[in-house]
């Protein structure tokens, strides 16, 4: 047991000190069972490809940190772990926000100027929606005004669960970027 602790050392050695094949070795040694791992955690194994590559590169960018790693399984899976819990946090942080701000400007007002400018930013909104792609818009559309699930739209479009999940990150990425611009509105309507 000592023996391989001695070798889990050395290679963190060789890490730390910018060994570009000790650290091929290291990413080969533990990148499967994190990607399967990481891949059950996200239920998408393109994300997981995308949290895994970030960490091999965190832990590249900080290799001279490496050497007070005790437990390098153990690590290599909380860090795992925790990207992933993160990017499911932020992805729905990420939904709940359009949502919120879709239900704050439709939601009724107290004054009839600020009932009037919440319509006019539905509308605005409204706009964006129809300016998607087609499919991207049909997807968007059944999700977030329907309500229906990913695997719902998926059976229903007949497409599979993945490229729902794609569409609908990108229709509100592309919503929030043409939002940007409406910022000093939204601060004129808030106050």
């Amino acid at each position: 047991m000592g023996n391989k602790i001695d070798k889990e050392y050395d290679l963190l050695v060789r890490v730390s000190q910018g060994d570009e094949t000790a650290f091929l070795r290291l990413y080969d040694t533990h990148w499967e069972y994190l990607f399967i791992y990481v891949s059950n955690l996200l239920k998408d194994k393109d994300e997981a490809e995308d949290v895994l590559q970030e960490l091999f590169i965190t832990i590249w960018q900080s290799r001279d940190k490496l050497l007070h790693i005790h437990d390098l399984k153990s690590y290599m899976w909380k860090s795992a772990r925790n990207m992933a819990l993160r990017k499911l946090m932020l992805d729905k942080r990420r939904d709940q926000s359009i949502d919120s701000f879709i239900d704050f400007v439709t939601a009724t007002h107290s004054s009839p100027a600020q009932e009037y400018e919440a319509k006019e930013l539905s509308a605005y909104i409204h706009q964006q929606i129809d300016n998607l792609p087609s499919k991207m818009k049909e997807v968007f559309v059944l999700s977030r005004e329907i309500g229906l699930s990913n695997k719902e739209i998926a059976h229903q479009l007949d497409l599979s669960e993945h490229t729902v999940k794609k569409q609908i990150n990108n229709s509100i990425k592309r919503i929030k970027e043409n939002m940007k611009y409406l910022l000093p509105f939204l601060l004129f309507m808030v106050f």
